[in-house]
């Protein structure tokens, strides 16, 4: 499915377009490519030629099953081509059952009622958008929730939030079982610092670069939050839990929200000193990063799906490499 124009189209009979046109505009907002004009299935339409065509284009369809949709006349043959499209491998059927149940499902093809699939009539819009979005890109997913989840400080100061919570809120496979020395070290490092702020151990703070695609990457943004941090305590002896709250959520905003600096500073309750020197510690990295975390949505690199390769660090592996030069 790799080198596909669109990451999904939806197919959709002309009466569900209340619920596939504001569908399609939120998977947009959220970073999906999605083609969806095309796809508004009407009387003596081919459903099979029409998400054949799709399915060439993009690696995933959403099919809105309703009322509406099977009352098309659909032949027999079209019940089995869309079962033979996802057997041949060309792309994965997402279906929304809307206002249907089951039997309803099964009575027009049997394949599709035993697919998982996301209820329109259990579930609002986002919610499903964001379940669709898991589905085709789990990366810009964790990056979604983590955004919303980083742009209220007050969950990341001294267990205002149990860590069972952030858990739930941002769960992924392990993705690295282990790491090699150089990058425990920095995760070491950072955490340290960390620490004093979120209250987190250093087993949880480990576990979050297990579960990234992109360990690297994340740990680079972290440094960041903490030499800011760093620098902070340095020019501000013992600040109050308040002022660390305020500093840490700007940290926050800025680094792994991505956020305007001039809309942070607008909302910032920190005094002129306290902004002075969170600005200044922002500003000595500023000519070296070249991102912040939100300026990489919606980027190739957040629609990549494969992981981080780290090298083995084993003796023999070192040995053998020395042998063959």
């Amino acid at each position: 499915m790799a080198g596909k124009k669109w990451d999904a189209f939806i197919s959709h009979a002309s009466e569900d377009k209340d619920f596939a046109k504001p569908l399609a505009k939120i998977l947009a907002r959220l970073g999906i490519n999605i083609w969806y004009d095309e796809f508004e299935l009407k009387a003596g339409d081919s459903l099979v030629a029409s998400i054949d065509n799709g399915l060439a284009n993009s690696s995933f369809g959403i099919l809105i099953l309703s009322k509406a949709f099977f009352s098309k006349n659909w032949t027999e043959r079209e019940y089995r081509g869309l079962t033979t499209l996802e057997l041949n491998g060309d792309g994965v059927i997402l279906p929304i059952w809307r206002d249907v149940d089951r039997s309803t499902v099964a009575n027009f093809s049997p394949h599709l009622s035993d697919k998982f699939a996301l209820q329109a009539d259990t579930a609002d819009l986002q919610s499903i958008a964001l379940s669709i979005v898991e589905i085709i890109d789990p990366d810009a997913h964790s990056g979604i929730i983590r955004r919303k989840f980083y742009r209220d400080p007050a969950n990341f100061v001294q267990k205002n939030v149990p860590l069972s919570s952030l858990k739930s809120i941002i769960d992924a496979p392990i993705r690295h079982a282990k790491f090699p020395s150089h990058f425990e070290s920095r995760v070491f490092l950072t955490w340290s610092i960390l620490n004093d702020y979120t209250g987190w151990s250093l087993e949880y703070f480990m576990e979050g670069f297990q579960k990234d695609s992109h360990p690297t990457q994340e740990i680079a943004i972290w440094e960041r939050v903490a030499f800011c941090l760093s620098i902070f305590e340095k020019n501000n002896r013992a600040p109050s839990k308040s002022v660390r709250k305020s500093v840490f959520g700007f940290l926050m905003r800025f680094w792994c929200a991505g956020e305007k600096l001039d809309l942070i500073l607008k909302q910032s309750d920190l005094n002129e000193k306290n902004r002075s020197i969170v600005l200044h510690a922002i500003g000595l990295l500023a000519a070296e990063v070249p991102y912040a975390a939100g300026e990489l949505e919606g980027t190739d690199f957040n629609k990549r799906f494969d992981k981080e390769n780290f090298p083995d660090e084993s003796v023999n592996n070192v040995v053998d490499e020395m042998i063959k030069r």
